[in-house]
């Protein structure tokens, strides 16, 4: 029985990743959207945005934990997030869940690191202090953040794979349509991908690093 994706021909030319830059966008698109709701269920649950907060701490705090995950979860799904809506990859709707379970918590992680890094080069501290420093940061974020929302992203992010999967199987076109994608030229859009995403988070840096909240 023909499935879904077998409904629709596309041709791929040998050396092509037979998804182009489209796909990509798409894909990155729809992961960072999904990442708004673990993300604006963190600032509702937190309260750290309020009346009496100081301009440079509300922009520093927002960019940290809304920039900067959102990013993460456009630039995963960007790079890995692809095979759920090739035709040729043969997923399942299962595999789909659990591939977006996986792009989600691995966002999270980056996003972790991503701030670890940040308080390293943030601090006048020595390297080899600020480095353990950035570690205990890291170790303590990763606790917090996974009791208050980590299982959530974790449930978004599964939840995310499966629509995609479901939303692609009724129209794979909407994914397929345009020229398809060399590896030279899927490798360069990475890179500036991860480059792009680097860029976000050293932005970070010219906001400063607020006395308190």
């Amino acid at each position: 029985m023909a499935t879904d994706f077998e409904s629709e021909y596309v041709e791929v030319t040998p050396g092509s990743l037979g998804l182009g830059l489209k796909a990509r966008l798409m894909v990155a698109a729809w992961f960072a959207g999904s990442a708004c709701i673990p993300v604006l269920f963190f600032f509702v649950f937190s309260w750290a945005i309020s009346s009496n907060s100081r301009f440079d701490a509300a922009l520093w705090f927002i960019w940290l934990f809304a920039a900067i995950p959102i990013s993460s979860a456009a630039l995963l799904g960007f790079i890995f997030g692809c095979q759920i809506v090739d035709p040729y990859s043969r997923i399942t709707s299962g595999r789909a869940a659990l591939r977006g379970m996986a792009l989600a918590s691995f966002s999270f992680v980056l996003t972790i690191v991503a701030c670890g890094m940040l308080a390293a080069v943030s601090t006048n501290l020595s390297w080899s202090d600020s480095l353990v420093r950035s570690a205990e940061i890291m170790f303590l974020t990763f606790i917090f953040g996974f009791f208050v929302v980590g299982w959530l992203v974790v449930i978004i992010g599964a939840l995310a794979g499966w629509l995609l999967y479901r939303v692609s199987s009724k129209d794979s076109a909407l994914f397929l349509k345009g020229p398809d994608e060399s590896m030279a030229t899927a490798k360069l859009s990475i890179a500036i991908a991860i480059l792009l995403f680097l860029m976000n988070c050293a932005s970070l840096l010219l906001f400063g690093r607020p006395g308190k909240y």
